[in-house]
């Protein structure tokens, strides 16, 4: 007798036995045979809103109408190189050739419907529930078995993905779901999704002080350091588990090879969703009319959540305290069969597993790691952190005492995360610290060090070096400062010192937001070139307000070029020879800077952290210009 094959377009023949002995039984509660029996959290799944899901992810879902293995093709998808394997399949980068005109890169993640194998015991569980149904079982062989939970369990993989890429818009920091391929006869299942071009994140580095490529790509700075990045990687990431926590959904398997790097968006990206949860409010259950019957329903999905949270999920070193505790015989506290839950709150499981992953970043090796599995458990229930003088930073102290705090009742919410990012001003470029911490406060520091100045020596110009650049113009010795503004003397804007500083750092966005060079586009509309004294009508292009200094002071200052944009008018599409690359596709143009010479060194004026009261006046440019500091 033949059967039907399980696959995403239709369902398989234990299903249809299924729903036909359950045509005339009530949802949730009379559909377990046993009340002191606690279904599992997929199973009820799978009994209740199965309909639901395969609804929702319809639109999603194309039949594989074309597969040459000697071409490489599946559908309109041109297979590349793989670029990633795991125990449930391969990931390969394709093209997508669905639109002639418009080809563009893509992930293409295949899953084999017969992998993984599973125990005799997990199939004679999975026997034992279909039994329940009072149907015919003595016909499945092993191999459909595996197929029809390896089809069910790759459903639900793809209906998080959809809902975390589509319901409220999506989040930036999520990696999108596109769609799948599938049909009754294939052997795989195909997930496509958008193509992040650093791939998985890396952290593992010769020494603790040296950074990555890949990092380095994503600043777009060679020079960066290893907080920088970690700065930006708890930025992104927490943006994505704070949607993740907005939406009910539980991650539970935060580790490096889950998170994607995008150097074209330039983000860090939360992928693989397998071991994802919804929380009971989430899930689009239908209850009964009957608010008593209602009231059991919500106990028994309650229940049958707290049983799956307390699941040991994902990778050893990654998992928090609370889910592998042991007694002192070696065993597991099963509490779980006493209904009395370890985990209260699932979202702080993720909170631990992207401590440890900052941790991997920061000081290059794992918090907790053995020779075997269950050492490592042990490792992490009972070792302490602790923190050396010189890694006593505030996101050290974060990751170590607060993100890896082993009570989750203490342990900090993704939400108290994002409000001291908030607090530290991680919303502008982490990279800005570097210059003594302060060009963060840019143009208000600048004052406060120009009104605490105490020098009262005026600038001698005769002791000063000529500046030998034949696009300033020279200045005597015996030029006067007055306190008069000279109406015909162009303005200079002093943001545009201050800018001379950050040109080239990376500039983050505000929530949810790219990292991308805007204020370098913005400063492109407003930077003219100013290097003859004879020209002031430019000053009217300016949006930002000026600020009036008299000549002299002006011709001192060479004004940077402005930026270089590269020609992209003539920017190809993807090709297939791109496949076979590891060739990065930009998004947006590339713009450079000309390198600025003889400059003033302001940063002789913002390296005082103290606050001094100041006004916009022009005393404090006399300050200025009695002040006797060296030149660059």
């Amino acid at each position: 007798m033949g059967h039907q094959l399980p696959s995403l377009l239709a369902d398989s023949d234990i299903t249809l036995r299924i729903e036909q002995k359950q045509h005339s039984v009530n949802k949730l509660v009379t559909s377990i045979p046993n009340s002191q029996w606690i279904p599992a959290y997929h199973t009820l799944i799978e009994r209740n809103i199965s309909r639901t899901i395969q609804s929702d992810l319809k639109p999603f879902i194309r039949p594989i109408i074309r597969f040459e293995p000697s071409e490489m093709m599946v559908n309109d998808f041109k297979i590349g190189s793989t670029i990633g394997s795991g125990q449930f399949g391969k990931v390969f980068k394709a093209l997508d050739k669905s639109d002639p005109k418009r080809k563009h890169i893509v992930a293409l993640k295949r899953i084999n419907k017969l992998k993984p194998k599973y125990s005799m015991n997990q199939l004679m569980r999975q026997i034992a529930y279909w039994k329940q149904f009072n149907i015919e079982t003595d016909d499945l062989d092993v191999d459909l078995i595996t197929r029809t939970m390896n089809v069910d369990r790759c459903r639900w993989e793809i209906y998080l993905m959809k809902r975390m890429t589509y319901d409220n818009k999506g989040n930036s920091h999520i990696v999108k779901f596109i769609q799948c391929l599938d049909s009754l006869n294939s052997k795989d299942i195909w997930i496509v999704t958008e193509w992040c071009n650093l791939g998985e994140l890396q952290w593992k580095r010769p020494n603790t002080e040296s950074t990555l490529n890949q990092w380095q790509q994503i600043l777009n700075d060679k020079n960066i350091s290893v907080m920088e990045f970690a700065i930006k990687a708890l930025d992104d990431l927490s943006k994505g588990l704070q949607f993740l926590n907005e939406a009910g959904c539980i991650h539970r398997d935060i580790k490096p090879s889950n998170i994607l790097v995008d150097g074209n968006q330039k983000k860090l990206k939360i992928s693989d969703f397998g071991c994802g949860l919804l929380i009971p409010e989430s899930l689009p259950f239908k209850y009964d009319p009957s608010n008593e019957i209602k009231l059991k329903q919500l106990d028994i999905i309650n229940k049958c959540f707290e049983k799956e949270l307390n699941k040991i999920i994902g990778t050893p070193a990654f998992v928090p305290p609370e889910l592998c505790k042991f007694t002192s015989d070696g065993s597991t506290e099963d509490e779980c069969s006493k209904h009395k839950s370890l985990v209260k709150d699932g979202f702080k499981l993720d909170v631990w597993s992207l401590g440890v992953t900052l941790h991997c970043i920061i000081f290059n090796k794992l918090p907790f790691s053995g020779e075997n599995e269950f050492d490592t458990y042990h490792l992490i229930n009972s070792q302490t952190l602790t923190l050396d003088k010189k890694d006593d930073t505030w996101l050290s102290k974060l990751v170590v005492t607060k993100m890896l705090e082993k009570n989750p009742d203490i342990r900090v919410s993704i939400k108290d995360i994002r409000n001291l990012i908030h607090k530290n001003k991680l919303k502008k470029s982490p990279s800005m610290n570097k210059i003594g911490g302060n060009a963060k406060k840019s143009l208000k520091k600048f004052w406060k060090k120009i009104s605490s100045s105490k020098s009262t020596e005026k600038l001698s110009l005769k002791e000063t070096k000529p500046i030998d650049d034949p696009n300033l113009t020279a200045i005597s010795s015996n030029t006067s400062f007055s306190s008069g503004l000279d109406v015909s003397d162009e303005p200079i804007n002093i943001t545009d010192f201050i800018d001379s500083l950050t040109t080239n750092l990376p500039v983050s966005s505000d929530e949810g937001g790219d990292v991308s060079n805007r204020a370098l586009t913005s400063q492109e509309n407003g930077t003219k070139t100013r290097r003859s004294s004879s020209s002031s009508s430019s000053s009217s292009s300016q949006s930002t307000p000026s600020l009036g200094v008299p000549t002299p002071i002006k011709n001192m200052i060479k004004i940077k070029a402005s930026p270089e944009k590269s020609n992209n008018d003539n920017r190809q599409d993807a090709t297939e020879t791109d496949l076979l690359t590891d060739k990065n596709l930009p998004n947006h143009p590339t713009i450079k800077m000309k390198p600025s010479k003889n400059i003033i060194n302001f940063k002789n004026y913002i390296q005082d952290d103290k606050d001094v009261e100041s006004s916009d006046t022009i005393d404090q440019i006399k300050d200025y210009l009695n002040y006797k500091g060296d030149f660059t």
